[in-house]
């Protein structure tokens, strides 16, 4: 990471352990995430002294581009935050964006979970599944400032069901809701396809509310992460050569700094009987 420690004027290293940036290369900068300018930039490239005078970064999104994002954003910081209310290990968020408005996403997930028995089975993958329906949910979320941010049901099934790339948690959804159904309903024989898609049903019904509730409660810490993140984006032109993406990356410590983030509550899983 380029600091001062690395280089100083007249490219000397100063070995300076205080956290200014590359002095050389402009003044220094905070950004909302904690990052300095030069410490950004190293994260972005590896470069030398002469070669990082060479590239230029801009962080002003034009506002469709930026639109999109929020909308990702939202879509990601969904699935973080319900993993955390309901007991994951979370790590990283990342987010890019294209100048045409491809774009992708990820928000780091610890699965690996102690399970000793069907029940605890039967309780994680309820919360795996509350987890994968919550990015949906999240990017219905409106971007600006309401009095009662609420899911659009509608637009979040389009969503999940791949209108807007969501296709493989749909997917995984899918595999999930089987899975948890013959253990809930061991029973029921294979053939009889009707009670089956009806426990189904419920199934799923039962976990849109618990998630919904979940993501409409904790609106305002989703949207304002969202944001942060999309704060942080930035797009990379090297040696004169145009980049086309907009990118970005909150690793789990930068995360785990933020009020927005120590303030999740955790919450059960299961519902209490």
């Amino acid at each position: 990471m380029k600091t001062v420690q690395h280089t100083g004027p007249l490219v000397i290293r100063m070995h300076l352990p205080i956290r200014l940036g590359v002095p050389t290369l402009g003044a220094s900068l905070a950004t909302q995430s904690g990052l300095l300018d030069g410490q950004l930039l190293s994260l972005v490239v590896e470069c030398t002294v002469h070669g990082c005078e060479a590239i230029k970064m801009t962080s002003k999104l034009p506002p469709v581009i930026r639109e999109r994002a929020l909308q990702i954003a939202h879509h990601e910081m969904g699935h973080y935050v319900v993993a955390r209310a309901l007991g994951f290990a979370t790590g990283g968020v990342t987010l890019s964006v294209t100048m045409d408005l491809r774009h992708q996403g990820g928000a780091s997930i610890t699965l690996s979970r102690p399970i000793a028995s069907m029940e605890a089975m039967k309780t994680h993958l309820e919360a795996r599944l509350m987890v994968l329906l919550a990015g949906a949910m999240g990017q219905t979320l409106s971007s600006t400032h309401s009095i009662a941010r609420r899911v659009d049901k509608a637009q979040a099934v389009s969503i999940l069901k791949g209108a807007q790339g969501a296709e493989q948690d749909y997917a995984k959804v899918k595999e999930l809701q089987h899975l948890l159904r013959n253990i809930a309903c061991p029973d029921t024989h294979p053939v009889s396809s009707d009670q089956v898609a009806a426990q189904l049903k419920v199934i799923t019904d039962d976990l849109w509310v618990r998630t919904q509730k979940i993501v409409e409660e904790r609106a305002e810490t989703i949207c304002g992460l969202a944001s942060v993140l999309v704060d942080g984006m930035a797009i990379v032109e090297h040696w004169g050569r145009p980049g086309d993406t907009y990118e970005v990356v909150l690793p789990a410590a930068t995360l785990e700094r933020l009020g927005l983030v120590r303030g999740i509550p955790l919450v059960l899983a299961a519902p209490p009987h």
